[in-house]
């Protein structure tokens, strides 16, 4: 789930041929996850599958995440 995170963040936009270049240096990230906990410790976490909550289903988690990029 985090390699996805960090592969879906944007590297920028423009160009200095355009007169303008954005750089994204830093993200945070807070969504709500599914979890459990496998045999033998493992975690396993997936985003939710539905909107609703019925009431009955184990309460969510959450995982918040800061991504920092440094110099190339």
């Amino acid at each position: 789930m985090l390699v996805e995170l960090v592969s879906g963040l944007p590297e920028g936009a423009g160009a200095p041929e355009a007169g303008v270049r954005v750089e994204v240096s830093s993200a945070e990230v807070s969504i709500p996850i599914e979890s459990r906990i496998l045999s033998g410790g493992a975690l396993a976490a997936c985003a939710p599958r539905g909107r609703w909550a019925t009431g009955f289903q184990l309460p969510l988690g959450r995982l918040s995440a800061s991504f920092s990029r440094g110099e190339p």
